[in-house]
């Protein structure tokens, strides 16, 4: 071999070993950048104030127990959508249009035909109106059937992932007309799963709007699906209970409480299926157990905790 040509050689390797070096610090300042998001949990009005100075009871070693796994994941890169959702409803998909206020990051809005319209995100995130209204008269459909006209018209459409949780809610509208208040409508919202199980925290669910004659009027679908997912580090437990004193954290119960008592805790996500500049899930510890309240009455409560180690 000549010299020449062994100097081609250890150049070309050269190369070789800056561009690995150069992709993998690309690929750890990606990660580090994802691990350096924190949620912007919503507020709970003043619920946040009130455990300032309510006493809480905690058994951190028993709740360590719980937690099988110190390590979670990060879910990146969300899947851009192809749109077929569109065509599939009825519209042409190349005749679009941004609200006034929107750029080319804000979602398409489609429509309308005969009172229908649809807008969507880049990730698939959408919102669909069908032109159908509610029924003023006292609907006398059940949960169940709701539920089930719901989720055939998820099934019909292609939209029954497998990521949707058994368990379901209801949410119920009401008017009142000549001093009698009826419901007509029933919102059936789907809840979310993780592929290998776990719940699914924060604006990412499905809602199917259905009226008193069983047709649909709305669709709110706040999915995402991820590309890939990272693993990632979880704070202990007491450094997730201190998080809770620096009021970094959502939380859920009905009234003020004096004292709260934490009986379990459980590793899920959070995700944010609205805001196309948040392109991440990560994970949450969800707290739960039972409040005395400032009357003296018991209830439960959950509170959610940002679970990954922020770098």
């Amino acid at each position: 071999m000549s010299t020449k040509t062994k100097k081609i050689i250890t150049i070309a390797g050269i190369i070789l070993a800056l561009v690995i070096i150069v992709s993998a610090v690309l690929l750890v300042s990606k990660e580090v950048v994802i691990r350096t998001y924190e949620i912007d949990f919503p507020g709970e009005g003043g619920e946040m104030t009130v455990l300032n100075t309510t006493v809480i009871s905690a058994d951190v070693e028993s709740l360590e127990k719980q937690v099988s796994t110190m390590t979670g994941y990060i879910y990146c890169d969300p899947v851009i959508t192809d749109y077929k959702i569109v065509e599939k409803f009825g519209f042409d998909i190349g005749k679009y249009h941004y609200p006034a206020f929107g750029t080319f990051e804000e979602p398409r809005l489609y429509g309308d035909i005969n009172e229908r319209h649809i807008e969507i995100d880049k990730y698939g995130s959408f919102v669909y109106k069908t032109g159908v209204e509610d029924t003023w008269f006292d609907m006398q459909l059940s949960d169940a059937e709701c539920m089930s006209i719901a989720k055939q018209w998820l099934k019909e459409n292609g939209l029954l992932n497998m990521n949707i949780d058994p368990y379901w809610t209801k949410d119920e509208s009401r008017v009142t007309t000549k001093g009698e208040t009826v419901v007509i409508a029933k919102t059936i919202v789907f809840h979310l799963l993780t592929d290998d199980g776990c719940g699914i925290y924060g604006n990412s669910r499905v809602s199917v709007r259905v009226n008193g004659n069983g047709e649909i009027v709305d669709v709110y679908y706040r999915w995402r699906e991820y590309k890939r997912k990272i693993k990632a580090d979880l704070i202990s437990i007491e450094d997730a209970l201190k998080r809770i004193d620096e009021q970094k954290a959502y939380i859920s119960m009905e009234n003020a409480s004096k004292e709260l008592r934490f009986e379990s805790v459980s590793v899920h996500y959070w995700a944010e299926a609205i805001d196309v500049g948040i392109k991440v899930m990560l994970p949450v510890y969800v707290f739960e157990g039972e409040s005395t309240t400032q009357d003296g009455s018991v209830e439960d409560f959950s509170i959610t905790v940002q679970a990954n180690k922020l770098n």
